[in-house]
């Protein structure tokens, strides 16, 4: 469902009182008709998506970060799997190679350990525990070449060396050992180009230099800088099945470079002399045809430059002078450039570019002055540009533009006043988009509509129930979009309010009103309909949601009686299911003693039924005598039942 870009939460119980005042939320107004985000699980890292499903880092506050999964919905949103149950476990570098996700766990005790997973509990299994009984050392890089894993980890033995798998623990294996003499630095800047894999390692005869590997042999490219002086390459990138670089050859400084694997080459000289200074090409990023970068000419100071079969030109000289201080963020919105820079006067705002001097241009002054809105995060999603930024009365927020400056404005005032919602899109499917914000004290991972004309909540979804037949209550566990008040009300209940301060879970206890009760104590349960409405802290209120429910409570239960001829009475026995008091009284037209007992758990009770002296006359004068009785149980905490039963006295 959504493609990469770059909790549920903890639950709480949240039990209604009985005299309790509704809790108040205002809703905020805000300035476009459309939806507003929905909280749909905890904060999410190492995003990725296989099948349309977007897999995730998460920490739910319980289990450590572990592996997730969502499709876009809270109740789609769940974790695939408590990897060491009882363990504070750590998971990280999450990627998809061909279907399988593979990222790394660290418990703290039995090493790292590389894991696979196919999205479900049982797919979720461990594939080598590459360095056994050490917590240090954790694997990274995890890269994809032609449907194999690539990673850089160390074992009880080596450094930090390059690793591939094949999903196997037999497949998995270490390719090849740059620096005998225990590398802990460790290849860096994996790339992939085709079949090849591409980073920049060092060894004690070149220093760190480029090397290439097609999983069985691993060479080094080319000693830029001769000797053991290191040309460091880096901001590797695949530029049309080319390798793009900095490298510094200890004579041009650090330059733009190009490889095929054979021959390397420098692209050009842009800032000529060894001794220029500058860090260099960076933030290489391929739009279309054309290479974009930023460096330092010597004479412009950081701007944009390009590169392309025609040449390696500067863009635009977007501060004048020496004092260019660079573009950044450079990024690729649907082939054209987007990216953040400050000319000096409007401070950092958003530009774009299509590769032209006159193309390139402010997309919008949104912080007038010098400070700059400082934009960041552009994403393409249903046919618009969206982005953070901050114009200085809303704080950070969600902005949307079609790529001119008349149609760049704030899409959203998520979480209205103060810092605000300091939102980061990290997926993208059609018009909805998943982002990681906060909205008042919720921080989680959003979803968020873009394309939704009306400005609607999703009802509160009824999970599970629980029935206590002491008590004759039911609590039942509802699930909120976000944060707001649940309203439960129904016939023979009484009306309940519970708050969530963010999506939730809340836990709803509910109690029979007076008249629910007078039927719990006669006939010990009752159905009835109750309706659940939500009202969201920000937004409309959601369509409610009616469901029937059953509230009932156990009676003591009469196993059998027995009558005494010889004096009139008659024994019962009553079987309690819990602690309580029990109470026998005469109800009809002869009397009897009353007789309470009382039990201290569960168990059988024996009473006896005595009639009074007129009754006791009688029976002398009939032998046989029925007499209706009321037999009344009041558990330790409960609803009091009675039952009324008609029993024959005997006397010979």
């Amino acid at each position: 469902m959504f493609g990469r870009i770059g909790a549920r939460a903890r639950g709480a119980t949240l039990v209604a009182a009985l005299a309790v005042s509704a809790v108040s939320f205002a809703p905020v107004a805000h300035a476009a008709a459309t939806s507003r985000p929905l909280q749909i699980g905890p904060s999410a890292q190492d995003l990725v998506t296989v099948g349309g499903t977007a897999y995730f880092i998460a920490d739910d506050g319980v289990h450590g970060n572990q592996l997730w999964r969502s499709n876009g919905t809270a109740a789609g949103t769940s974790m695939v799997k408590d990897i060491k149950p009882g363990a504070v476990t750590t998971a990280s570098g999450l990627i998809d190679v061909d279907g399988t996700l593979f990222f790394f766990v660290r418990d703290g005790t039995s090493g790292n350990k590389l894991w696979k997973s196919d999205g479900t509990p049982a797919g979720t299994s461990l594939v080598k525990n590459i360095n056994q009984g050490s917590s240090r050392g954790l694997p990274y890089a995890l890269t994809e070449v032609a449907g194999a894993l690539y990673f850089v980890a160390k074992d009880s033995t080596r450094g930090f060396e390059l690793w591939k798998s094949d999903g196997t623990k037999a497949g998995t294996t270490l390719v090849a050992v740059t620096d005998p003499a225990s590398d802990e630095r460790g290849p860096q800047d994996l790339t992939a180009v085709g079949s090849t894999l591409y980073f920049n390692d060092g060894d004690a005869t070149h220093g760190y230099e480029l090397w290439k590997s097609d999983g069985t042999d691993t060479t080094l490219v080319k000693d830029i800088d001769p000797g053991s002086d290191s040309s460091d390459p880096t901001n590797l990138t695949d530029f049309a099945g080319t390798l793009y670089f900095n490298a510094n050859d200890g004579t041009h400084g650090a330059e733009l470079w190009s490889s095929d694997g054979t021959d390397t080459t420098l692209v050009k000289d842009i800032d000529p002399g060894v001794g220029n200074g500058g860090r260099g090409p960076e933030e290489l990023t391929v739009v279309g045809n054309e290479l974009y970068f930023t460096t330092d000419d010597g004479t412009h100071g950081t701007e944009l430059w390009r590169s392309d079969s025609a040449g390696t030109t500067l863009v635009k000289d977007i501060t004048s002078g020496t004092a260019g201080r660079g573009p950044q963020d450079l990024t690729d919105v649907a082939g054209r450039l987007y990216f953040v820079a400050d000319d000096g006067t409007h401070g950092y705002e958003p530009w774009t570019s299509d590769g032209s001097t006159n193309g390139t241009s402010l997309l919008k002054d949104i912080d007038p002055g010098s400070s700059g809105s400082v934009p960041n995060g552009f994403t393409a999603a249903g046919g618009s540009v969206y982005f953070t930024a901050d114009d200085g009365t809303h704080g950070s927020e969600l902005w949307r533009s079609d790529g001119t400056p008349g149609g760049t404005a704030l899409f959203q005032d998520i979480d209205p006043g103060g810092e605000g919602s300091h939102p980061t899109v990290l997926a993208a499917k059609g018009s909805t988009l998943l982002l990681d914000l906060t909205q008042g004290a919720c921080t989680g991972l959003w979803s968020l509509d873009t394309a939704a004309t009306e400005d609607t909540t999703p009802p509160v979804r009824l999970l599970s129930s629980t029935h206590d037949v002491t008590a004759g209550t039911v609590t039942v566990d509802v699930g909120t979009p976000t944060g707001g008040r649940i309203t439960v009300s129904g016939a023979d209940v009484q009306k309940r309010w519970a708050g969530t301060g963010c999506a939730d879970t809340a836990s709803v206890e509910l109690r029979p009103n007076k008249a629910g009760l007078a039927i719990l104590r006669s006939k010990h349960r009752f159905t009835t309909t109750l309706t659940f409405a939500f009202q969201p802290s920000i937004g409309p209120a959601a369509a409610s949601v009616q469901r029937k429910y059953t509230f009932e409570v156990t009676p003591a239960k009469i196993v059998r009686s027995e009558a005494h001829p010889k004096n009139g009475t008659r024994t019962v026995w009553v079987q309690v299911p819990s602690g309580g008091r029990l109470a026998l009284a005469a109800t009809g037209t002869w009397g009897v003693k009353k007789v309470t007992r009382s039990a201290l758990h569960a168990g059988t009770v024996k009473l006896t039924i005595t009639p009074t002296r007129a009754t006791a006359h009688k029976l002398r004068q009939r032998h046989h005598l029925k007499v209706r009785v009321r037999l009344s149980y009041t558990p330790a905490q409960g609803v009091t039942t009675s039952q009324t039963r008609v029993y024959t006295l005997v006397r010979k």
